[in-house]
């Protein structure tokens, strides 16, 4: 089992970055991730950040500010998010800690199924579409054994193309 907690790197400044984007792609054997002590006010592009990630179960990243990630045109009238992708192929993803200062965008990746926070259960598109600074803390995944297995062989299947 592999986890990080960047909690304990003391040192560890980000507040002036600006783009995030594919800062942990296919990282495989990562379970655990903490990031809670992420400033990231300033961050403008989080695409990718975790894809690939086919093992990560826990993520914390109730620190995250995401409110100057925002869509863009690329000058050919196309818009993409700055969150495309966040979370694709991450078929464990089991548990996510976010904050207040997170929006979502509706490419992100989340993995399907019901997100549950206490009492509150949304699908992947509820999450979406419901999302506010109230509905902050840890929101789980609930799992059934068989799309666990489908979306993990997914995952390794893409992993795979990608090397």
């Amino acid at each position: 089992m592999f986890i990080f907690d960047f909690s304990r790197c003391f040192n560890f400044n980000i507040s002036k970055v600006i783009i995030l984007s594919d800062m942990f792609e296919n990282c495989p054997l990562m379970e655990r991730l903490d990031l809670s002590n992420f400033d990231t006010h300033n961050v403008m592009e989080m695409v990718s950040m975790f894809e690939g990630c086919i093992s990560l179960k826990e993520l914390d990243i109730s620190s995250f500010d995401t409110g100057n990630v925002f869509e863009k045109a690329d000058g050919t009238e196309e818009e993409f998010s700055g969150l495309l992708n966040m979370f694709q192929s991450c078929p464990s993803l089991e548990n996510i800690h976010l904050g207040s200062t997170f929006s979502w965008y509706p490419d992100a990746g989340l993995p399907s199924g019901n997100w549950t926070n206490g009492s509150v259960t949304y699908t992947v598109g509820g999450l979406y579409d419901n999302w506010d600074a109230s509905l902050a803390g840890v929101w789980s995944r609930e799992i059934t054994p068989v799309l666990h297995a489908v979306e993990y062989l997914a995952g390794l299947v893409k992993c795979q193309a990608l090397d």
